[in-house]
């Protein structure tokens, strides 16, 4: 009879753990599904943000930058800090620096490393 009653209340104790479970477990998909809605929401914003400044864009440069995104992870472009891409982190030599510095501001400059158009300061 004892080991009945102690079944029994194990099964009482488990049963009460699904229910409690089963409740963190709705909550933590409601929360889950607020946030998707939150990200979903963000995301429209931001594409038509990114519409409305690619609509400035020259068409050429913008095929160009879309290429080296689709191909590099998501990168495009990466700023050029000193003498360094942001990209890949590759320092570029005082050679190559001269030579981005004597080009004219509008022409693209690419990293040799992982081919990111490098954004120059003004």
């Amino acid at each position: 009879m004892m080991r009945v009653d102690g079944i029994k209340d194990r099964i009482a104790t488990l049963s009460q753990e699904e229910n409690e479970l089963g409740m963190v477990l709705a909550d933590l998909n409601i929360r889950k599904e607020n946030a998707l809605a939150a990200i979903h929401t963000e995301l429209e914003g931001i594409e038509t943000d990114r519409k409305a400044t690619t609509q400035s864009v020259n068409a050429e440069f913008l095929a160009l930058y879309e290429k080296i995104r689709a191909g590099s992870n998501g990168i495009g472009a990466a700023a050029l800090a000193g003498n360094q891409c942001k990209g890949c982190n590759l320092t570029l030599n005082t050679i190559e620096l001269q030579r981005i510095a004597g080009l004219a501001q509008d022409e693209v400059v690419r990293c040799e490393e992982c081919r990111c158009i490098l954004v120059r300061d003004k």
